[in-house]
């Protein structure tokens, strides 16, 4: 007596077709999720303090950036606001004493 696995086998690579399709869906979903979360929790701060601290070397008026939070990005937008403070203090004694020659 034999048994006919044509039908078997053709209903498992089914099953395994659609199980790969479907984790390849997951990890790209998973991928975009995170990328997005990536550019909005970091690359959007960081890119924030990279105008700012540009603007501040040109001399250009900046807010304070924020120093909420926890991590790096605090301690980066606090290295700005004390490299902005210092650059603003030295520029204010420099046209002082332009003013005094």
């Amino acid at each position: 007596m034999t048994v006919p696995t044509n039908m078997a086998v053709l209903h498992a690579r089914q099953r395994l077709v659609t199980l790969l399709v479907s984790l390849l869906a997951v990890f790209v979903l998973t991928f975009v999720v995170m990328q997005r979360m990536l550019a909005r929790l970091v690359l959007e701060p960081v890119r924030g303090t990279i105008q700012a601290a540009t603007a501040a070397s040109r001399g250009e008026p900046t807010p304070e950036l924020d120093e909420a939070g926890d991590g790096e990005l605090k301690e980066l937008n606090a290295a700005v606001n004390r490299l902005r403070r210092s650059h603003d203090k030295a520029l204010a004694l420099a046209r002082d004493e332009s003013h005094r020659s």
